[in-house]
């Protein structure tokens, strides 16, 4: 196809389509199907907080395919909840503009409870180096997110 494209998607997403397609580009790195992405074998587990319900659901499918385990939260009320409760998570992946609040001040918030929370910042843009200090985030992952980059996230975990 033009440009390198193999295939595309339209929004909205189909979870079960992108699956497939993720199966079939992915191979053997994808080694859950898109019906048991809930729960993975793997020892680590992240708080994906993403308000696009697409991106996230794509990140759970990535992040499920390099074993993984994910929990979700579209806002950062939902995300707190999580946190706060008895829920140990190795990182959480905070997206910068949620609805209810921006991802650096919840990651500063988060980093007030517990300084030694692993957060990273998605973000569709550079955020400001100050702003970054501020809210004591471990990394930042510039969007599209791809699978090399959450290997990236993960083998600085373990």
């Amino acid at each position: 196809m033009a440009l390198g494209f193999s295939d595309m998607m339209s929004k909205p997403v189909n979870v079960s389509e992108l699956g497939e397609y993720l199966a079939h580009y992915l191979g053997d790195e994808l080694a859950t199907s898109s019906d048991d992405v809930a729960q993975t074998t793997g020892t680590l587990r992240f708080l994906v907080v993403e308000d696009d319900a697409d991106t996230r659901n794509l990140l759970k499918l990535l992040l499920n395919s390099l074993q993984v385990n994910v929990v979700t939260a579209d806002c950062a009320q939902t995300c707190w909840q999580h946190f706060a409760g008895s829920e140990h998570f190795d990182t959480i992946l905070l997206d910068i503009g949620l609805p209810d609040k921006s991802g650096l001040t919840l990651a500063r918030e988060i980093k007030a409870q517990d300084p030694n929370q692993h957060i990273v910042i998605a973000s569709g843009f550079d955020p400001e180096p100050e702003k970054l200090a501020e809210s004591q985030v471990d990394d930042v992952l510039l969007k599209p997110i791809t699978l090399v980059d959450l290997k990236e996230v993960k083998e600085k975990l373990v």
